[in-house]
């Protein structure tokens, strides 16, 4: 397991709750929004879009190639925003004991009705997925302005049968950017795990009542969250209860790092051609602030790496994650020195 130390933080911000929430995600009864699955347009297909990881729904997959569809409306700048993309992943999936063959991760889209692929850089369990649990990957954002869908899917190296369905079943796909803090900031870090679902009353006689609402987390269909399980092992939980919350104080974060230009046209990135172009790509920004304003701060959740980097005792990559949101409501920074600031942010662990 993790060895729950802080390096780098990582922030794996999710694009889909954005854009369904402000009404850029498209679909309408009869559109295909899967492809080599069977039933490829039914409404219960974009469940897998809600960022739940706790819903796990089942699918059949057709010839061991399964993509789901997430269909924009085209806007522009929503465009531009998810061609800023950059991670992808499966979240509480059985893939490794639900098909025949080792799966990889892909992640394409379709850009003024042309496809687009791009390969996945394993983080974690991406590529030759042989374990149970959640997969994510890193890739080149696509840059583009016109963006009609973005799919996830999986592939493999052999070929199929093409009369082979198998069932497989998994809580949510997403896609969305990173962003890292930088390594100039001085950070300071308080984690703590939180037991809130015990509840522990004194009696008069000096006994104790314990009532035990909830241990944390929920099961995954492979039992604890955030676990890579290999389809032989049980999946029955015996700990890992609770819940973590991490505070985290950045100090001496360069005005560069910490805000948006507010003499930016685009908000996340700056466009190729300042004065506005009919063809106008966008480069990404990375300030902090985006963290608070693609995640409203603390309306939509995000997954939290306390350390990119973290390996395991033979050095190994073996990163700490968690389903997290924003404990807090506003973005407040202390200017310490010319362009210079100091914040905190507040992270809580959320299912």
């Amino acid at each position: 397991m993790a060895n729950q130390s802080i390096g780098t933080p990582r922030f794996y911000v999710d694009f889909t709750q954005l854009f369904k929430t402000k009404g850029f995600y498209f679909w309408e009864e009869g559109l295909q929004n899967v492809n080599k699955i069977d039933n490829n347009d039914a409404e219960s297909n974009n469940n897998i879009w809600d960022f739940d990881l706790y819903r796990p729904q089942t699918y059949n997959a057709i010839e061991g190639k399964p993509d789901f569809y997430f269909y924009t409306n085209e806007d522009k700048n929503f465009s531009r925003l998810a061609g800023l993309a950059n991670w992808a992943g499966f979240f509480n999936h059985d893939f490794a004991s639900s098909f025949q063959s080792e799966k990889s991760l892909i992640i394409g889209g379709t850009f003024g009705g042309e496809n687009q692929y791009r390969d996945l850089t394993d983080i974690y369990n991406c590529n030759n997925i042989d374990r149970n649990g959640f997969s994510i990957g890193t890739f080149g954002e696509f840059g583009e302005e016109s963006v009609d869908r973005i799919y996830l899917g999986l592939r493999q190296s052999d070929t199929y049968p093409t009369d082979l369905v198998e069932p497989f079943s998994v809580a949510c796909a997403s896609f969305g950017r990173f962003y890292d803090i930088s390594k100039s900031a001085e950070l300071n870090l308080t984690k703590s795990i939180q037991y809130e679902g015990v509840k522990i009353q004194r009696t008069l006689g000096g006994g104790d009542y314990v009532q035990i609402d909830n241990f944390g987390t929920p099961d995954w269909i492979s039992g604890e969250p955030w676990a890579l399980v290999h389809p032989s092992e049980s999946n029955s939980r015996v700990g890992k209860h609770g819940r973590r919350f991490w505070q985290l104080s950045f100090k001496h974060v360069s005005n560069d790092d910490l805000f948006f230009d507010i003499n930016r046209l685009n908000t996340f990135g700056d466009l190729d051609h300042a004065q506005g172009s009919s063809d106008n790509p966008i480069s990404a920004g990375s300030e902090i602030q985006q963290i608070f304003d693609l995640t409203m701060c603390g309306a939509f959740s995000f997954i939290f790496c306390p350390d990119k980097d973290s390996t395991d005792a033979d050095g190994n990559p073996n990163p700490e994650f968690a389903q997290c949101r924003l404990d807090q409501n506003s973005l407040s920074a202390t200017q310490v020195a010319y362009q210079t600031w100091d914040i905190s942010m507040k992270i809580v662990e959320v299912w």
